[in-house]
């Protein structure tokens, strides 16, 4: 991938499921996900805010594998995530 183009990217991590014990939160689910800004040209905009020739979205980079930590390591599973929250 390149330094250059992972420092374009929006890398994330966020955790969904956590337990708590003795007042500190431990990750039982996590999930990570990369975006990448798409820029379009056209004529964009509404009344309210006016109009502008480009617009910016954020785009996420597909993937959907399961990982377990085990024994100090993630393991990639075979299982593909099917947009269940957990």
């Amino acid at each position: 991938m390149g330094e250059e183009n992972y420092k374009k990217l929006r890398p994330y991590l966020g955790m969904t499921t956590y337990y708590v014990c003795e007042g500190k939160k431990y990750p039982v689910v996590f999930d990570t996900m990369i975006d990448y800004k798409v820029k379009s040209y056209g004529l964009f905009g509404d009344e309210g805010r006016g109009f502008s020739f480009s617009s910016t979205r954020y785009t996420g980079v597909g993937g959907g594998h399961f990982h377990y930590f085990t024994n100090g390591k993630f393991i990639k599973s075979d299982e593909k995530y099917n947009l269940e929250r957990y």
